[in-house]
This record gives C-alpha cells, structure tokens and sequence, in this order.
C-alpha cells in the first residue's frame, strides 16, 4: 500500500517505509508525539508526550533523522554563526540504511523501528513514567497516512513497568499489571519555507510565548529574546483598515461529538470573531462540522492542514487548548483541542455549587440543554482562547466591582470578569432576585490582547520596529487597570482562581450566603431519580464544600497579600 504526500508511505506486511524526495532532506519539521489512548490511571488520552523539530539528512547511503534546537541562535550573516552551529550539534536519534533509491533518486528507508524500538526522546519515558523496558515484540505500526505537508503514524508501543499507579475505583487485579501498551500518534509537520514575522514578548501582556539566547546581539551580557505565540493573519487588502485574511482560522467539529452540543461549541469558536474584527480581521475566525466521508473523502482530521475540536470518550472532567507552533518565529500552525465526555458534569457540578441558589432552571438535575449549552459555548471560548496563544488571565477578575455583579445592566455588559480567559466561571456574588448575567463571556481584556498580539502595522520589518508602538498600547494599562494581567502566585489576592471581584471579604461574604441556601437543596436537587443510589449527592456534597474552600481561601490570601504590578523602567510607580 502506497500513500503519497510530504513524503511517499509505503507499507509492505508489518514494515513502514519513506521515499523521501530530494528536495526535503535538510527542511525541518515539526515531531508532535500524543498518546491517542491510555490505560486507567495513566494520564489521559489526547496527552502530549513530545515536541520536537526533526531534520532528514543523507549521508553518503544512509539517512539520519536528526533533533535540532533553537535554544540558542545567531543571524546567519554574522561570523559567530558558524560558532553557534558547532556548539548547537543536532543529536541523531535514528540511523537507516538507504533500502532503494527511486527514478527521481528519492531515499527509501525502512522506518519501522523509529515507531517500534525505545527511542526515548519521542516517547512516554518523556511524561516521567518510570519503564523497565520497551519490548519490540509487542510494538507494532498500526496506521500510516501521509499528506501535502505532515505524514501521520499511530503505533502500539508496550512498555515493561514495575507496576502500574492504582486508579481510583480500579480492580486489584488492574494495579497488579506489570505491562502498558499505549497507542501513540506521530504528526510530523513540515515548516513553512516563508518564515512569519514573529512578535516580541512583552511581560506586561498575557501569551504563551517561546525563548532563546540570541548570540547574535552586540550587548555585553548575551541576551534571551523571546517571541509569542500566534497564527498567522495576513490581510488580503493590505490598504483596508480591516481585511480577510488570506488564511482564516478554521475548526473542524469532530463527528463523534453529540449533535446537541455542536451548535454551542460553534457559537463558543464564533465569539472571537469581533474580536480579531476590532483589530483589523474580518471573518479571522469560524467553526464548521467535519466534512462527511461522502462529502469530502479525502478529509481526515489527523491531516496538519486541519484544526479540529475532538471529542474524547472518557470519564476525565476537563478540556484543554493545545496547539502546535514554529518555533522559529513562534507561529501557530495547527491546534487539536480536546473535549472529554465528562467535562459536561463538571459543568453542571460548578454551576450547581456557585448559582444554583438564584437561578431557579438549576434546582433540579441533570439541567436542560439550553442551560447546558451556555455552559458548553463558554468552555468552547475559553479553550479556543488558549490556541490563540492566550493563557489564563487571573487579574481580570480582580478589579471587577464587587457591587457591579449584582448589577444587570453593568453584567451583561461585561460577563463575570474582564476576559473569558480568567477562572472566574459563574457569579456566585448574585443573590436571590438580582436578576444579572451569571456566566462569563468575551470582556475588554480579551479585545485589547488580540488586538495587541495580532494587528499588523505596516511598513514594521522586524520585530524591533514594532516595540514603540507595542509598548504605548502596552501603557493603556495604567489608565485602565482592568487590561492588566496576572496569573495566581498566591501572594497577590486579585489573581486567585475561581475568584470574583476587587473585595474579597465582600465577595465570600456573598458567596457564603448562597451557600447556605444550597444546603436544603442538596437532597432534592440530586435524588430526582428515585432509583439512583446517593452517589450524586455525595459528589455534590463534596463540591459544595470544596467551594466553600476556595471562597474562604480569597479572604485567607489577603493577609500579608502583596498587589503587584509589572511595569517596565519607562513607567513611573
């Protein structure tokens, strides 16, 4: 069987072979290792076990796949270059031998052992899982696809283990298993030939972001530059002050998902496309279900080209925003984002617990959809936030009024918190008859991030000529202190998770009122089904308290708290 691509895939019996066409030896990739399943008590599925960029060099009848580095770098026009490279040696994880050489003299190698061998660097040993030994006769390549510019491998690779880590709830006969097999994903992503202009990291300004020593920089001390992470967005009409881009940012929703929450994770995707409009991008961003067989049956969703929100079955409570960059310049080129079957319980449970005393849809449960579906769309948000290269923003919250989220108008104006990236889920401020908004939505700190992050200012070449217009966006801060940003440190109590408002004391002292008005309604709420056992009131029992925790700890941080400000030399204060 022969697949083409990037690469031309050939599989004969159990042996997977490249045909590497010339023109590829030397271009780097990007080496994406996830694990597709797990084994209870091990992780989860859709975990990332590795990020590697990898480079394909012949040498005389052999070729070597080789792990580069950008950890330190230099202009390739400077005499320290050559300096750099040697002290920058990419290390070779795997040697084959040329089987055949093609009529277009393309290398055909046998790459099977890349996937069926322990080559450490690219396997579960990275997520610090202590393994005995890695047993070939019990690996084996089970899927193997190539594209336009990734090829896709999925292996069963079984590990010898002293013992596996008991899950809870897990038979004794589970825990006493001395063997793992663990179905893993290689994406190996080509980088584009065109290097996007990257953007400089600014500490004031919340993203995720990549560093490297750059040596070759004229300044006494050898400096760590450092860049952020963000798609690419190029306007079509590069004289219109808000354009399509060449390129949108485009989720596929993966059909597993139920029907009945596909149209909320699409409105959650949708909800920042105002956003990327407000800072020079119409139609930057969208969300459309994955293409059936009978559609499009070249579609697959494992293929680079594509973005996909997955639907994950497990028992695991949460969802997560990953994405796949270069990191070179800090592009983000592709992002999966995770959806576990749970993560609609834990929905539930964390609305019950924060707003169930004033919303009176959430007295009885499981909830409607409608009710549900808010929740989901804001999830959806959130997560999607994160593969724009947002991390969390805890400061957000902290400068919302206390009285301001009791107040309808100023809460449907502005969610519970000034960005949907903030832990600061439902307004467990309200109180019985407030009549306000009670989840979070897109806020002004999120508009202003991406404006900051991705509007284009033309006639900048480098990343240098951007800074003095960067850093005056970046001084808005210190008129309006709600654009801050912050992650918990324990220190200041503005930035704890799961917190609401500038007053902690009077935050709680809210809070705690409606969590005794929850106490009575704990039996009624979770025994709707008279043939249910107590399980769900004991879950929620649990929770109840665990935010009684939570709250309380708001006011514990503000005793010997410390506010803090990042602000750069040119700033006063």
């Amino acid at each position: 069987m022969t697949d083409s691509g990037v690469f031309l895939v050939h599989r004969i019996g159990e042996k997977l072979y490249y045909e590497i066409p010339r023109n590829m030896f030397g271009r780097h990739f990007r080496m994406v290792v996830d694990r597709r399943g797990t084994i209870r008590g091990i992780g989860y599925a859709g975990e990332q076990i590795a990020a590697r960029v990898v480079r394909w060099d012949r040498v005389n009848n052999r070729v070597l796949v080789r792990m580069i580095s950008y950890a330190m770098r230099a202009d390739s026009g400077l005499p320290v270059a050559r300096s750099v490279d040697l002290s920058n040696t990419p290390p070779i994880l795997k040697s084959f031998d040329v089987a055949a050489w093609s009529r277009d003299s393309n290398a055909v190698i046998e790459v099977t052992s890349l996937f069926t061998t322990d080559v450490s660097e690219l396997n579960v040993r990275q997520l610090g899982i202590r393994v005995r030994r890695f047993d070939p006769a019990r690996s084996f390549v089970e899927r193997a696809r190539s594209f336009p510019i990734n090829v896709e491998v999925t292996a069963l690779q079984t590990f010898e283990i002293d013992s596996l880590p008991g899950a809870p709830g897990a038979a004794a006969f589970d825990r006493s298993l001395n063997s793992m097999t663990i179905p893993t994903n290689f994406s190996m992503v080509l980088l584009p030939a065109r290097r996007m202009q990257p953007r400089m990291c600014d500490n004031r300004l919340g993203y995720f972001s990549l560093g490297f020593e750059d040596y070759g920089a004229d300044e006494p001390k050898v400096p760590t530059r450092c860049y952020i992470t963000r798609w690419r967005l190029e306007p079509k009409d590069s004289t219109a002050a808000v354009s399509d881009p060449v390129k949108p940012i485009v989720f596929y929703v993966d059909p597993a998902t139920p029907e009945k929450w596909v149209p909320w994770i699409i409105k959650g995707v949708e909800m920042w496309e105002p956003v990327f409009r407000a800072a020079g991008f119409s139609n930057a961003i969208t969300a459309r279900r994955a293409p059936t067989e009978q559609e499009d049956p070249e579609f697959d969703l494992d293929d680079a080209r594509y973005s996909a929100i997955r639907w994950l079955p497990s028992t695991i409570e949460n969802a997560y925003g990953p994405h796949v960059n270069d990191p070179r310049t800090g592009e983000i080129l592709q992002s999966n984002i995770g959806w576990f079957q749970n993560i609609t319980s834990l929905l539930q449970a964390w609305y019950w617990v924060q707003v169930g005393a004033v919303d009176p849809r959430a007295r009885r449960l499981p909830f409607p959809d409608s009710l549900m579906g808010e929740m989901v769309a804001y999830v959806s948000a959130h997560e999607v936030g994160h593969t724009l290269g947002l991390p969390h923003n805890q400061l957000s919250s902290g400068y919302y009024p206390v009285d301001s989220l009791r107040s309808p108008t100023y809460t449907r104006a502005n969610g519970t918190s000034y960005s949907i990236m903030d832990y600061a889920r439902n307004n467990y401020v309200a109180q019985p008859g407030d009549n306000v908004q009670l989840t979070p939505k897109i806020g002004p700190w999120d508009f202003y991030i991406v404006n900051w992050g991705y509007r284009r200012f033309p006639g900048m070449r480098r990343p240098e000529d951007e800074r003095p217009i960067l850093d005056s966006l970046a001084r808005l801060q210190d008129a309006q202190p709600w654009l801050r940003f912050g992650n918990p440190d324990g220190i200041d109590p503005r930035t704890q998770t799961e917190a609401l408002g500038d007053d902690p004391v009077k935050a709680t002292t809210y809070g705690l009122a409606n969590i005794k008005r929850l106490v009575p309604m704990l039996i009624p709420a979770s025994t709707t089904n008279q043939l249910d056992d107590y399980g769900l009131l004991d879950d929620l029992y649990d929770r109840l308290i665990a935010q009684w925790g939570l709250e309380m700890n708001h006011v514990a941080v503000v005793v010997g708290g410390v506010y803090r400000h990042e602000k750069y030399p040119n700033q006063q204060g």
